[in-house]
């Protein structure tokens, strides 16, 4: 257990000073960011979900420019724009193509539901609930199979992949949801909810854990 979480309370400290540090190559970048817990993802701000060349819910970058551009992002999507985009994509008034449409959505699929400038979602919660529910997963898996090393070794690659299989058997027993090789966001929102824990934390075979692993 320690050998997992020291090196995510090392990030911990980092974010409680809203800081991030991004390692680019041989260097090292610094950047400053703000989170607000809102809780709202893509859907509700009428964008394409996973899979969409446009990748993110506060700017274009894209799929290709990810790598290339990094550091180099800002904020930039507006409710105003989305808004227009929506109405360009409902109406068609140009009478354009589908990949011409395509090119002009910028990753905008629809008309937004909430009201909310994109700039004050801060973190995409999407994403963060992924790469969040990842990481539960893997430490859930490594507490079931009493490993303490975080990469996948082929000493205890074994112990891992019987974990995991039995851990996928529970939650389809009694919690009703298949095992899958992605995480998509709606899987970690049902796996990790509050009414789940119990059947999360069962095959833990320490009370003291079950107690207090989801304080984590």
């Amino acid at each position: 257990m320690v050998a997992c979480v020291v090196p995510v309370e090392r990030e911990r400290e980092q974010i409680a000073n809203n800081l991030i540090s991004v390692e680019t190559g041989t260097l090292w970048r610094n950047f400053k960011v703000e989170f607000k817990n809102s809780m709202e993802d893509e859907n509700g701000q009428a964008l394409m979900g996973a899979g969409s060349r446009f990748m993110c819910d506060l700017c274009y970058a894209t799929q290709d420019s990810a790598k290339s551009d990094l550091g180099t992002f800002k904020t930039c999507r507006t409710l105003e724009e989305t808004k227009q985009i929506a109405a360009l994509l409902h109406f068609n008034p140009n009478k354009l193509t589908q990949s011409q449409l395509s090119a002009v959505a910028k990753g905008v699929k629809t008309h937004p539901v909430l009201n909310i400038e994109h700039a004050e979602h801060k973190v995409d919660a999407t994403h963060a609930r992924i790469n969040l529910g990842k990481f539960c997963y893997k430490l859930l898996i490594r507490e079931i199979a009493g490993v303490t090393r975080w990469n996948e070794t082929s000493d205890i690659k074994h112990h891992i992949e019987q974990a995991t299989n039995q851990l996928n058997i529970h939650l389809k027993k009694t919690i009703g949801i298949n095992p899958c090789l992605m995480l998509p966001g709606n899987y970690a929102r049902i796996l990790f909810s509050q009414k789940n824990e119990s059947h999360i934390l069962y095959l833990l075979k320490s009370d003291e854990k079950r107690e207090n692993l989801p304080n984590y």
